[in-house]
């Protein structure tokens, strides 16, 4: 499997589920001798960053109150529209 490939593996996975936790995209992919590829020959971690980069994906980081902590992650499709409401 090629960094092409591989990224273009991630962005059809984000697209068919129409969104995902960035620490489920490996979980997600529909064929599993490709999962294990990716998780062997890449680190999925940098390709997303490149793929956020390159605006193939859109990265949404958030930090819950109960875990202020820990910064989290969620993917969306390329060109998504984010609309963020808030009580404050």
């Amino acid at each position: 499997m090629t960094k092409e490939e591989a990224k273009s593996l991630i962005v059809s996975t984000v697209e068919r589920t129409q969104g995902c936790k960035a620490t489920q995209v490996l979980c997600l992919v529909e064929n599993e001798g490709d999962m294990i590829l990716l998780a062997r020959d890449y680190n999925v971690v940098e390709l997303i960053a490149e793929l956020v980069k390159e605006r193939k994906l859109v990265e949404v980081e958030y930090i819950l109150p109960a875990m202020n902590y820990r910064v989290k992650s969620f993917l969306l499709p390329a060109l998504t529209k984010v609309m963020i409401n808030s009580s404050e």
